[in-house]
């Protein structure tokens, strides 16, 4: 509602439609075909669209309940296992010397001060998911459970979209800044999800979010999301962005 009373005060009232954000991720990735997308970023949720147009979401409930598989997922399991290295309940990790350094303090305890605190919150704890990445790819056993639990939940999240939605060869794409920051998590993650499902397509899309927010503009208007449109559309903003690199290199 804030949106479009904001948008009517600049003069922007004709045929506004307001949507998420991961309704435009889904579409620059499936191009507005069935299929189903999982978006891990600080938080996680998966979309599906079936053949009949409908909508199937699994996850995204939130940080406090919900989101597995996140990069807040990953950072707040790195600070639970860290913490019980820390007080000999748990398995040695590397977690425990590294975290107080990303964060630029002497200890684990300086750390859990600072979140009482609320000088850290939900993206300073989801910016620990690339050191977790770092130390499952340097070795450490605790650091490559937090992962593989991670990918295993989106998963889990990904097949339960899929089993809804009754398609034979599901289209599958991914977005966020965990599957974007790293291509091992991402094929760990297809990986674990061909094991379950050995019949899914990997969508090879490449367009931004808001390219989505684009093709859903022109279906809102009618407009058939068709292989013509879908390339001349891209074509168009390939070459604005061209022109906004040499306006900024050229000056």
């Amino acid at each position: 509602r804030l949106i479009r009373q904001n948008l009517e005060k600049m003069g922007i009232s004709n045929k506004v439609y307001v949507d998420g954000d991961a309704i435009a991720a889904f579409t620059a990735t499936t191009l507005g075909r069935p299929g189903v997308v999982v978006v891990s970023g600080t938080g996680s949720i998966v979309l599906g669209l079936d053949e009949d147009g409908v909508y199937h979401r699994v996850s995204g409930w939130g940080y406090l309940i919900d989101d597995e598989g996140s990069a807040f997922y990953i950072g707040r399991e790195a600070l639970r296992y860290a913490l019980m290295a820390y007080d000999g309940r748990g398995e040695k990790t590397d977690l425990v010397e590294h975290i107080p350094k990303h964060f630029n303090v002497n200890s684990l305890v300086d750390v859990v001060d600072l979140i009482s605190l609320r000088k850290i919150g939900v993206v300073e704890i989801a910016s620990l998911a690339p050191l977790v990445v770092m130390l499952w790819k340097n070795g450490d056993s605790i650091a490559s459970t937090i992962i593989r639990r991670s990918c295993s939940e989106l998963v889990h999240a990904a097949s339960t979209v899929i089993s809804r939605m009754k398609v034979e060869r599901p289209l599958v794409g991914v977005r966020g800044g965990v599957f974007e920051g790293d291509a091992d998590f991402t094929r760990l993650f297809f990986r674990i999800l061909k094991k379950r499902i050995p019949c899914i397509r990997r969508s090879k899309s490449k367009f931004k979010s808001v390219f989505g927010a684009l093709l859903l503009a022109y279906r809102n208007a009618g407009r058939p999301l068709n292989r013509r449109l879908i390339h001349n559309l891209s074509e168009s903003a390939s070459r604005e962005a061209y022109v906004r690199r040499a306006v900024f290199l050229h000056g």
